[in-house]
Formats: C-alpha cells, sequence, structure tokens
C-alpha cells in the first residue's frame, strides 16, 4: 500500500473542497444529456487518506512493495477491544531514561540506537484500565505494570514486575489471549512437517520434524512404516551461546568483562538480560545477567555463587573461561499438575494414553516406545526407564501394562 507515486504529486494533502451535497453523489457514465463523472484531485486524495490512515492505525508504515498491508491493517482491527498501543504513548522526544534504584532501564537498550525504552508506564495502565487487549508495536517500552495475558504484538517490553527479577525483556504474545478454546484441525501427508499435525522445534532454523525423514526414497525399502505424528517436539540445547576468551575474562563481585560481550553479540541475541553464565572452574560459578554496558565490554551480575556455596560476595578468579547462556540438561517434556485449594480438584492423572482400535490391528501396539537414535551411545533407551524386563534389548517397550507386572515402576 502506498500513495501517487510519481513526480505529478505534492508532499503535504491539499485541503478539500466544501461539501456541495448533504448526501453523497455516485459516478455516473452520462448519457441522455448527463455529463459523465469526473473525480478530481479531491476524491482521490480523500480515498488515499482514508487508506493510509487504515494503516497508520495499526502502526504499519507504507510499503510499495508490499500490496498486503491494508489486509493485515483490517485483519488487526478487526480484532476486538484491542487498543492500539500507540495512541496513548506521550512523545518520546527530551524524556528521560528510567532509573530503577541501582538497574538503569536506559542501559538496557544502548546496543539499539534510537529506541531507548522510555517510561510507558501512564499509557499501559490506562489500556488495562479500559480492559483492552494491548496491541504494542515494534519498538520499545518499559513499564512497571504489566499483564502479559492482556499484551501482544511485536514490542519489546521492559518492566520490574515481579515475574522476572532481572529487568531483562518479558515474553510477549503475537496475538490477542482471547482465553477461548479452539480446536485445530489438520492433514498430515508425506512426511517431515508435512507428516506431523503440529511440530515445535527449538533451538534450531533449520531442524526438520524427523517424521519418516528419508533421505532418499531408497530408503522406505528398509524403514517400512509411513509414520503420521499428532505432535512432534524436537528439542535441541541453546545454540546461542558465547564462550568467552579466557586469558581476557576478568570478574568481580557483580560483573564479568570479556571481549565477547560485543553491541553485534547483544544485537543478535547471544547476549541477553536474564540468561545465565557458568564459568569453567572447579567448582563451577554460576551467575545472571542483569545488565549489559558493551562499551566496556561488561555484564552485570547480581551475584556469584560457586556450586555448593551459598555465601554472598564470592569473586571467581579471573583468567577463567565462562559460558554465557549456558545449559546442562535438556526436557523434551516437562508437565506439572497442582493440586491445591483453589480448587476442588483433588484426584490428578499425569498422562492417559488411550488407544481406541475398531478393527483388528496389527503388530506391534505399543503404549509406549522408547527408541536409542544415538549410534555411539547404545544403552540409552533401557536407561529410559531402567528397567531390562520392561525394555527389550532393541529398546522397544514390550506393551504390556498390566498392574501385576508394572506396579510401582516408573
Amino acid at each position: 500500500m502506498f500513495g501517487l507515486n510519481n513526480s505529478s504529486g505534492i508532499p503535504v494533502m491539499p485541503a478539500l473542497a466544501e461539501k456541495l451535497t448533504e448526501n453523497p453523489q455516485w459516478f455516473t457514465e452520462g448519457g441522455s444529456g448527463v455529463e459523465p463523472s469526473w473525480p478530481g484531485a479531491d476524491w482521490f486524495n480523500a480515498v488515499q487518506a482514508e487508506l493510509l490512515n487504515i494503516l497508520s492505525g495499526v502502526d504499519i508504515s507504507p510499503d510499495v512493495d508490499d500490496l498486503s498491508q491494508l489486509k493485515k491493517a483490517i485483519e488487526l482491527l478487526a480484532q476486538a477491544q484491542v487498543l492500539v498501543f500507540k495512541d496513548l504513548l506521550a512523545s518520546k522526544d527530551g524524556a528521560s531514561n528510567i532509573v530503577d534504584g541501582s538497574i538503569n532501564a536506559g542501559n538496557i537498550l544502548k546496543y539499539k540506537p534510537n529506541k531507548y525504552p522510555l517510561d510507558s508506564t501512564d499509557a499501559f495502565s490506562s489500556a488495562y484500565a479500559e480492559y483492552k487487549y494491548v496491541y504494542v508495536p515494534d519498538g520499545s517500552y518499559f513499564t512497571t505494570v504489566f499483564y502479559p495475558d492482556r499484551t501482544f504484538g511485536p514490542g519489546v517490553i521492559f518492566s520490574n514486575d515481579a515475574l522476572f527479577d532481572d529487568h531483562g525483556d518479558r515474553p510477549l504474545l503475537p496475538y490477542a489471549n482471547r482465553e477461548n478454546n479452539w480446536a485445530e484441525r489438520v492433514l498430515t501427508w508425506g512426511n517431515y512437517e508435512r507428516a506431523a499435525g503440529k511440530s515445535l522445534i527449538v533451538n534450531n532454523p533449520t531442524e526438520r520434524a524427523q517424521v519418516s525423514g528419508y533421505l532418499s526414497d531408497s530408503e522406505m525399502a528398509s524403514y517400512v512404516n509411513a509414520d503420521h505424528v499428532g505432535y512432534y517436539i524436537g528439542m535441541h540445547g541453546p545454540r546461542n551461546q558465547v564462550r568467552t576468551t579466557a586469558a581476557s575474562t576478568l570478574y568481580s563481585a557483580t560483573s564479568i568483562t570479556s571481549p565477547e560481550i560485543t553491541q553485534e553479540n547483544i544485537n543478535f541475541g547471544y547476549i541477553k538480560i536474564g540468561m545465565f553464565i557458568k564459568t569453567t572452574h572447579t567448582p563451577r560459578y554460576s551467575g545472571r545477567i542483569v545488565d549489559l554496558i558493551p562499551e566496556t565490554n561488561t555484564a552485570l551480575i547480581r551475584a556469584w555463587y560457586a556450586e555448593g556455596n551459598v555465601s554472598s560476595g564470592q569473586i571467581p578468579s579471573s583468567g577463567v573461561q565462562a559460558i554465557i547462556n549456558a545449559a546442562d540438561k535438556l526436557w523434551g517434556q516437562n508437565t506439572n499438575l497442582y493440586i491445591d485449594d483453589s480448587s476442588t480438584a483433588k484426584t490428578a492423572t499425569g498422562y492417559e494414553l488411550g488407544i481406541l482400535a475398531t478393527t483388528q490391528p496389527n503388530s506391534p501396539i505399543w503404549g509406549f516406545h522408547a527408541a536409542n537414535l544415538s549410534a555411539s551411545y547404545t544403552n540409552t533407551s533401557r536407561e529410559a526407564l531402567d528397567d531390562s524386563s520392561i525394555i527389550d534389548a532393541d529398546g522397544n517397550f514390550d506393551g504390556d501394562f498390566s498392574e501385576s507386572k508394572y506396579s510401582g515402576k516408573s
């Protein structure tokens, strides 16, 4: 969507002529003594202004190469009770950055020029007071009042709320949380992502959903099943890790300085407020980033703690490598069931698998299949349940769920 785009235009819209009639008039081709209609610049300017104002209302900048902007804007505005956040924001010009205790929120985005997070608390409070969903456009904002279930959009929000105590940016929904139930209905076919109803791949931008992941069609001769999966999860360790240069790594009680703590690494998301750091000392020290000062290659840490030592004021010795965004253990899925006094629900089932066969099934029918896909570590699947009587030598669960056989086993 764009405006007039040739040399005949002028940069400022002229004033419209006075209204000639009380009711809108319509175009005609003319005939029978009636002259054909002519639109004139006023009509074109009015229509163009109306269309551009739709984009402006959701903070979309006109792009001559994007012919879907009007559609996107209408879809966004069609979400009832969405409050366009920019209408509540005061001008940023001349505003001061927020200082909260020892943490200067203005420092958080020094690596993003012209996007300092100025205090937008009044705007957020006004929006929430109307109980509307708040759309936050691209940009960076700071607020002391933040409701994640009622806030969405591409913007970046920083807060000193109780959800996180490190002043990092808050996870934000890409769409309005309607609190509605829904059922997605999809079809599966072929392999990879097509053969999965839904796929979640974490920490790997190039990974595929590994469902019948043939490298060539000839592999169908050896793997004869045509698999279809309801939900696929591929969990990788974080790739956005930074390993500091040992000899150049300096520690204090509340900081780490290393040449790797740069504006570039921060811009690419390799270093973020809220990330954990683990050193390679023995025992290791751990700390969490609470602020970033790339001008001096420094990350501020609330405190360092060596493994097994909870005392305050610890200082790791310098000259030892640290791993920023450290990771030790991966979980494919972690589910918690909460039984408390806020509900009358007092019984629970962690996981129920039901197999409904309306015809004679083929073999095997597995309730649980722990498959070792590693060529190097051959006992992985056995250790999944740590019981060789349950999993056979090939890592397959034998399918017998009888209470007498597995009573007391997890």
